[in-house]
């Protein structure tokens, strides 16, 4: 399946017509029984929709519980109205040949692409110069690993980014 981005312009505009009927009067998704005000989490692969002032909280099944998963998964996130930053203050891993079999890569439609694996650690944020950010995720079950967790934040012009973008690995013992 080819993704669209003319379709997805499309069903933008026509969504962002009436926004209130879908996220309440404050602007926010629904949430149920939220920790922080603006978290959401992926819970399984896919497409997600971020508005000013969320979080995405991204982690591979298997974070935190040493495992050797057979895993493939991809995430794509727009933001609207706002810029999208993302970072991985959890990571693990496992090192192969030009991260060909086991990787997290973290890119944008315009401007980046970075590959990680082993001792190449997602390290810092990383700014989109668009409104779409693809994270993807694939472990070939050989070798014992934590995975890893990916923050991604819609921040508007002028706003400080959220807690969960400047947590560091401290936040990744659950």
């Amino acid at each position: 399946m080819k993704f669209s981005y003319a379709l997805l312009l499309a069903f933008l505009l026509v969504a962002d017509a009436d926004l209130s009927s879908t996220y309440g009067s404050n602007g926010q998704v629904p949430l149920k029984a939220p920790k922080q005000a603006n978290l959401r989490n992926a819970e399984k692969c896919g497409f997600y929709g971020l508005k000013n002032g969320q979080v995405l909280s991204i982690k591979s099944s298997n974070f935190n519980k040493l495992t050797a998963n057979n895993e493939e998964c991809s995430w794509r996130v727009l933001g609207h109205r706002c810029q999208l930053k993302t970072s991985c203050p959890c990571f693990d891993v496992p090192e192969t040949e030009g991260c060909g079999s086991d990787y997290l890569k973290i890119s944008d439609t315009s401007s980046f692409s970075h590959t990680f694996c082993g001792e190449s650690v997602p390290a810092g944020v990383y700014n989109s110069t668009s409104n779409i950010i693809s994270i993807s995720y694939r472990l070939d079950g050989r070798d014992l690993t934590n995975g890893f967790m990916c923050y991604v934040t819609c921040t508007g012009k002028g706003q400080r980014d959220p807690p969960a973008l400047r947590s560091t690995a401290d936040s990744c013992r659950v």
